[in-house]
């Protein structure tokens, strides 16, 4: 690379992915690049119009849903993941509207202080905010973000699996990042 020349990077998939392409790297890629955290949340009416069912949603989950580009990105990282030997992955969460996440950030506030009767409200949000987030402030209202384990384990034990190494050396490919890895929490939040 010479100058202000982008490095070019050959691709190698074990499937013919062609067909997946626009997908895995959109024309309009910014159009995909939204920062959601607590200091920059989407609006309580925000919901993509573009959302269809995941396929590889966990078996005894509601359907899951992503936007469209999301969902063939993820489709081709699975027939790829797929190829590659790992055969159980699913997706256990995807898009979540502001009302269900809402929902969800209460209830583990509820199960915080049910667990331990001491803690304030305070207390028990700080607690949730450690693997939750504050509706608003979730990716996966978004639509772009999705919540993934080996089936039926999901437990902070996935970090040690062969699938999350897979993950952490591929999934760029198909345009997705691994977010929230526990040694970069204090950037990631």
């Amino acid at each position: 690379v010479t100058g202000s020349e982008e490095p070019v990077y050959e691709l190698i998939f074990i499937n013919d992915l062609s067909e997946y392409e626009k997908y895995m790297n959109p024309e309009d890629r910014d159009g995909y690049l939204t920062l959601v955290n607590l200091t920059n949340s989407l609006d309580q009416t925000y919901t993509p119009s573009d959302l269809v069912d995941c396929t590889y949603t966990a078996q005894g989950r509601n359907t899951q849903q992503l936007r469209l580009y999301a969902n063939k990105a993820l489709e081709a990282l699975m027939k790829e993941m797929q190829a590659a030997g790992f055969y159980n992955m699913m997706v256990l969460s995807g898009f979540r509207s502001y009302s269900y996440q809402n929902m969800l950030f209460n209830q583990y506030t509820q199960n915080e202080m049910a667990a331990n009767p001491s803690l304030t409200v305070e207390q028990a949000e700080q607690i949730v905010l450690t693997y939750s987030m504050r509706p608003g402030t979730s990716e996966h209202q978004t639509g772009l973000a999705v919540d993934m384990d080996t089936m039926g384990t999901f437990s902070t034990d996935f970090a040690y699996t062969a699938e999350y190494a897979w993950l952490q050396e591929n999934a760029w490919k198909f345009g997705f990042v691994l977010r929230f890895p526990a040694d970069k929490t204090d950037i990631t939040t």
